[in-house]
């Protein structure tokens, strides 16, 4: 895991997955946030911190009762 003044980067292998690039197609941001933690091991809360929401926001966007 690679982090920098607050972002999470995703290793290069990991925008190569079909899994994430039709995530990106769809604009899916809950896949997205699943991804990046699988592929780097980050908290929600680090999730959180990174994008500028709620923690209980990104667990709601994680487990798609929010979009």
């Amino acid at each position: 895991m690679t982090t920098t003044l607050g972002s999470i980067e995703l290793p290069d292998w990991g925008w190569e997955r079909a899994e994430v690039r039709q995530a990106l197609r769809a604009r899916n941001v809950g896949a997205l946030f699943r991804y990046a933690q699988q592929y780097t091991g980050v908290s929600q809360a680090r999730i959180a911190a990174a994008v500028g929401m709620a923690q209980g926001r990104v667990n709601e966007i994680i487990n798609g009762r929010r979009e």
